[in-house]
């Protein structure tokens, strides 16, 4: 099934898997100062306990997305995001009470259960999930700290929750990317195999069509007007070669091996113990053969071999070669029997001169040499060259035109950006910060800083979303990270006021690091740490590092774990992602092909069989050498129910079909026309119109009936006129059928 191909939504839950798990490592690396510190203020196992609980699944996570079942990556992502608020609620049991002059070190990374819950469990459980966590830590960095750097519980799990649903948030969107895209990916398969399949038989119709005009038909005609008896014969037994080249066609293209099996088979098929050898080229793996030449060039050498078997005598040796390389392919059959004079013209040779060199000549690159001499065997060589076909470009050309590649997906899509939950989410935040600094004496102090500062974020964050092009322009990106990042944050560092209160210090460290993330997530790797460090270098240059640990922050390098992680998700997710985009495209050409190919044989099967059922025995009859005059009447009344299939296809039923024949029998002239005004109207409809005109038919003794579906546009829709030795009469049905009558003439 298309789902099974290219399960896109999976694909994507991996790759979010394995981001979170970086994520993960980068956390673990940059809290071990702050955990070495702290070990000695909680019981000795709850620090073991924590990194086994909690970081063991996170890492889990990683190496588990590479395995065939998705299921444990998603288990490893549930005891992840269980284990963090139930170990960072252990570290109140575990606490013996110590002051901390610092965050508690697991409880600054909250963002982490957020992180694995989305991957294990659908979006509002995730959120959930990173509300739960985030309170949980709020709770203990409230407790846990010193009253000299503790800041207000409100605020700081404002902060706490607002800066961590950015990262989960955007993964979540992510994740959600990848759902929409299989399902629009289900839903394009579906469409696009449909119009191929309707291409297909359209196609495969025109080409029956085409034989039945001038294969078929012609030959019919031919004998029907009485024409040379040789002519005759040569003509039908071309149009029966013909339909047998097309009993056995092998889809569009043949690669190398399978044009050996199918050359191999057509000859077993007649003698399954000729000896036959099989010589393929090295390097022609990524080419393949027209199906059309491998098919005719089959044909051409199955007849070559029952000509061996039937003239060259019972105890001649024969021997088949087949060589394939990159420049076509040949096939040589020969005997070392009686032989023959080439240059003789003899009547029973037509297998040689129809089967196999016309048969050869129609086939553009093809060839057929035959040489042979009276007591020293034959030798048919058959061989088409052309121009290869690569099979890595080679999706059917019902795929390429009916089948649209896929527009490829900027990080903004991918990431959720140019939704309104994101402009929603994004909107929560800088209400979140304003609501925040209105707590601090800041904004009282200090206003106009302050209010430029936030000023600065909202128009930063809202920038980051809306700027198109991945990666933004670089004036752009660096007017964004500049006003984001150094910016806003050295207005921070500068007002005393600002830089003495935790929470407005937080805010504007949070708000840099978030937007160069987002502008690394989004193409602008270097620019995104280059700005980040340089909030480094501002924080250093106005505390040192490491800061004070009275002004409550000790080293702010932890922000630096969400761009460590955007840049692995840039640098080796998002070229993944790209290629599974990239085998969206590819299987959706495919798909297409597929389904057009799987139309065309069904058609042409069908077509087969109307045609062998109708005209196989006549074919057969007039390719032997018995007379035909007794069948030339059946001739003319067999060209001109095909000739009606090709002109009138809603008049060729069974019902109309009879009493055309009949009314023929009779001598009366019969004539359909259909262009199509029928179409689309219900089978009632055609049916009652049907009806009308099988009435006029049996009606008619001798002169002529001519019955005509107009165009679409035109009234009255049908027209039957009948003109006979008993008057005209013209018969007018409306779009409903239903006839009205009127008499023309005597």
């Amino acid at each position: 099934m298309v789902d099974a191909r290219v399960a896109i939504a999976d694909r994507f839950v991996r790759l979010a898997g394995r981001l979170v798990a970086v994520g993960y490592l980068i956390a673990l690396l940059l809290v071990i100062p702050d955990l070495a510190d702290q070990a000695g203020a909680v019981a000795a196992w709850w620090t073991p306990c924590t990194i086994v609980v909690v970081f063991g699944p996170g890492l889990a996570m990683g190496a588990l997305s590479f395995h065939p079942d998705s299921g444990w990556m998603r288990r490893a992502a549930t005891l992840a995001a269980i284990g963090y608020p139930v170990a960072t609620g252990a570290w109140l049991i575990a606490w013996h009470h110590v002051p901390l002059h610092a965050d508690q070190w697991l409880a600054d990374v909250p963002a982490l259960a957020g992180l694995a819950a989305a991957v294990a469990w659908p979006a509002w459980v995730g959120l959930l999930t990173l509300v739960v966590a985030t309170c949980v830590a709020t709770v203990v960095n409230h407790t846990g700290r010193a009253p000299e750097v503790n800041v207000p519980f409100v605020p700081d799990l404002l902060y706490a929750t607002g800066y961590s649903a950015l990262f989960v948030a955007g993964l979540l969107m992510f994740v959600r990317t990848g759902r929409l895209l299989q399902t629009i990916q289900l839903d394009a398969f579906r469409g696009a195999a449909s119009a191929a399949a309707l291409r297909g038989r359209a196609d495969e119709r025109a080409r029956f069509a085409a034989l039945t005009h001038d294969w078929v038909m012609s030959t019919l005609l031919t004998a029907a007007r009485g024409g040379d008896r040789d002519t005759v014969r040569r003509q039908a037994l071309r149009t029966l070669n013909y339909l047998d080249d097309l009993e056995h066609p092998f889809g569009r293209v043949v690669d190398a091996p399978n044009t050996a099996v199918r050359l191999r088979a057509a000859i077993t098929h007649i003698d399954p113990n000729l000896p036959i050898t099989v010589e393929i080229a090295p390097g022609i793996d990524r080419w393949a053969y027209p199906a059309a030449a491998v098919s005719v060039t089959a044909a051409a050498a199955g007849e070559a071999v029952r000509n061996s078997l039937r003239h060259a005598g019972s105890g001649a040796y024969r021997h088949v070669g087949v060589r394939l390389d990159g420049t076509g392919f040949e096939v040589t059959v020969s005997d070392d029997g009686v032989g023959f004079d080439t240059s003789v013209e003899r009547p029973d040779r037509l297998g040689i001169t129809l089967s196999i060199r016309a048969r050869m000549r129609q086939l553009g690159g093809g060839s057929a040499v035959i040489t042979s001499g009276l007591g020293v065997g034959t030798t048919v060589r058959l061989s088409w060259s052309g121009p290869l076909i690569d099979q890595r470009t080679v999706f059917g050309e019902y795929g390429r035109s009916v089948a649209k590649s896929p527009a490829p997906l900027g990080m903004r899509t991918l990431l959720g950006m140019r939704t309104p939950a994101a402009r929603l989410l994004v909107g929560g935040y800088l209400i979140a910060y304003a609501a925040s600094i209105a707590t601090t004496p800041a904004l009282s102090s200090d206003p106009w800083p302050t209010l430029a500062c936030l000023v600065l974020t909202v128009v930063a964050t809202a920038a980051v979303l809306a700027v198109p092009g991945d990666p933004p322009a670089l004036g752009v990106s660096l007017a964004i990270l500049a006003v984001g990042g150094p910016g806003q944050f050295a207005i921070a560092s500068a007002v005393s006021s600002m830089w003495q209160d935790t929470t407005a210090q937080e805010w504007s460290l949070g708000t840099a690091g978030a937007v160069c993330t987002f502008l690394c997530l989004r193409g602008r790797v270097a620019l995104g740490w280059v700005a980040l460090l340089l909030v480094f270098v501002e924080f250093a240059i106005r505390a040192g590092l490491p800061a004070d640990g009275a002004r409550g922050f000790t080293v702010p390098f932890l922000y630096l774990a969400p761009l460590v992680a955007a840049t692995f998700f840039a640098r080796i997710i998002r070229p993944v992602a790209s290629t599974v985009l990239d085998l969206r495209a590819d299987t959706l050409h495919r798909v297409s092909a597929e389904a057009a190919e799987a139309a065309a044989i069904a058609e042409r099967d069908r077509q087969l069989r109307r045609l062998g059922r109708l005209t196989r025995p006549l074919l057969e009859q007039l390719a032997g050498a018995a007379p035909i005059d007794d069948v030339r009447d059946e001739c003319a009344l067999q060209e001109a129910e095909l000739r009606d299939a090709l002109r009138a296809p809603q008049l060729a039923q069974s019902p109309v079909v009879a009493a055309a024949r009949a009314a023929r029998s009779r001598g009366v002239e019969v004539l359909l026309y259909d262009e199509h005004g029928l179409d689309d109207v219900t089978e009632q409809v055609r049916h009652r119109m049907r009806t009308v005109a099988v009435g006029e038919l049996d009606r008619a003794r001798d002169g002529s009936v001519v019955v005509r579906i107009q165009r679409p546009d035109r009234r009255p829709l049908v027209t039957i006129v009948a003109n006979g030795s008993d008057g005209t009469r013209r018969t007018e049905l409306d779009r409903d059928a239903h006839p009205s009558v009127r008499a023309v003439g005597a």
